[in-house]
């Protein structure tokens, strides 16, 4: 079954919203506290930054919880 147009142009909102928000988280919790004296250094942290993001930051929308957390708890109910 094909899918009305309205969704792909809503999906890409949604994710547009997704990637802004965490754009803005990372650079709330991590850019600004981080010293980064250069490109290289931000392409060495990056990834550490995103795996705290995911691991370690509390979500209000999850419930104060990281996004693994959220995850494992709904595979445990599931």
């Amino acid at each position: 079954m094909a899918e009305p147009e309205r969704w792909g142009v809503l999906r890409q909102h949604f994710w547009g919203f997704v990637i802004q928000h965490l754009q803005k988280t990372l650079k709330r919790d991590y850019v600004q506290v981080t010293p980064l004296p250069n490109a290289q250094t931000v392409l060495e942290l990056i990834g550490s930054c995103i795996e705290d993001y995911n691991t370690n930051h509390p979500h209000s929308g999850l419930k104060m919880r990281s996004p693994r957390e959220f995850i494992a708890a709904q595979t445990a109910t599931a």
